[in-house]
């Protein structure tokens, strides 16, 4: 992932808000036992270091969040060590919840309630690529280039906004260091008459729905491949990482 400095401050103050809200601890062994060394919870956060065997119910209550604790620490301190070798002032700690600039016209919030593969019209071929169903090879390079960047995604929910805006976007992701929901349309075939008009369409009732382009929703317009023209991946990565950098424009710092 290639952060602006903006997005790096944002990126390290949102792992420490998410750190904050889980247990800490790490995991070892004593006496030949795995175990599980709690040392403090966002609820008990003077606590004395306790130690659960793995398998008991103590420590099953905690595990995950310790992992997920351990896994955003790793990262924490990896990109730590990038802004340190970069820049010669520390990181701004950004607060948590963020503040904006306008309302998004996707609830953070709602990402919890999403659910994929929402779309009644089913396509005939689809395959797997990240856990999804994608329907076309351009589709999966969207999806590959967001796994790759570590974000939450599903594929078709159903994103019912307003009693006539009732879509199912090829894909959805989670920005969570600018708590955004952003839209990925994935339009091929546009030398084809017929779908470039119903690609222009669909744009149009995200536009009449309040979606602005390259913020709430990226449409990837590409040609038809069989035409000779290779796929440009490093334009859709580019067109991705450009939206989420837009997007920080509407944060009130």
């Amino acid at each position: 992932m290639r952060y602006t400095k903006e997005h790096l401050e944002l990126r390290l103050s949102y792992l420490l808000y998410r750190m904050s809200q889980l247990p800490k601890g790490s995991f070892g062994q004593h006496h030949g036992y795995r175990v599980l060394y709690l040392d403090s919870t966002p609820e008990n956060p003077n606590m004395k270091r306790k130690e659960y065997g793995v398998n008991s119910k103590k420590a099953k209550e905690y595990k995950d969040g310790v992992t997920e604790y351990l896994q955003l620490k790793d990262e924490y301190d990896r990109l730590l060590k990038q802004w340190n070798a970069t820049y010669k002032e520390p990181p701004r700690r950004i607060s948590f919840p963020l503040r904006k600039k306008r309302p998004d016209p996707i609830p953070y919030e709602a990402f919890e309630k999403m659910v994929p593969d929402q779309n009644p019209c089913k396509a005939k071929i689809t395959f797997k690529v990240e856990g999804m169903n994608v329907k076309s090879k351009n589709e999966a390079v969207a999806v590959i280039l967001v796994g790759e960047m570590s974000y939450r995604m599903l594929n078709e929910p159903n994103l019912n906004l307003k009693r006539w805006f009732d879509n199912h976007p090829d894909i959805v992701f989670e920005v969570p260091e600018i708590q955004k929901i952003i839209v990925i349309e994935v339009d091929g075939s546009m030398d084809d008459p017929a779908e470039a008009n119903k690609a222009e369409t669909r744009r149009k009732t995200y536009v009449n729905a309040g979606f602005r382009e390259m913020k709430d929703v990226i449409f990837i317009r590409l040609t038809n491949t069989s035409t000779g023209v290779p796929l440009d991946v490093d334009y859709i990565r580019d067109m991705i990482i450009a939206a989420i950098n837009l997007c920080i424009q509407d944060i009130i710092f």
